[in-house]
């Protein structure tokens, strides 16, 4: 039987970090949770967020995400999308044309989840047509 023993790091220059405990969280400067009830075509519905503090984002938002490339031509399309309202899919459809991307992705104003950041820059450094040399 071996026995681990745990004892703080604390590489040149770090505070040594010791006696970490997980408690519940009854008061915060930082995050506030809500409960947001509701009726959604007559049936009644809840929804729980989180407000947090601007810069307080990690731990909240998760740390893994999985996104998905196809190629759609407008002639592969069978409806406007959306999901299915009658299944509470209430999906916001954006269309952003190739030239407009990177400005739609930077643009601050418009809200948007660093994973939409992210999924505009994957493709314009990996699929996006490269800007022909003059």
């Amino acid at each position: 039987s071996s026995s681990t023993s745990w004892r703080p790091l604390s590489p040149a220059g770090m505070e040594a970090i010791e006696e970490l405990a997980v408690k519940p969280c009854t008061s915060s400067l930082y995050l506030r949770p809500f409960r947001l009830c509701y009726r959604q075509n007559g049936t009644k519905k809840f929804w729980d967020f989180m407000r947090t503090h601007d810069r307080s984002g990690v731990g909240v938002t998760g740390s893994r995400q999985t996104l998905f490339y196809a190629e759609v031509t407008d002639q592969m399309r069978t409806s406007e999308g959306g999901g299915q309202p009658e299944e509470g899919e209430l999906i916001e459809v954006v269309e952003v044309p190739l030239e407009d991307s990177m400005k739609f992705a930077y643009d601050e104003t418009l809200p948007k989840t660093m994973g939409v950041v992210f999924s505009f820059m994957w493709f314009h450094n990996n699929i996006a047509p490269k800007p022909q040399k003059k």
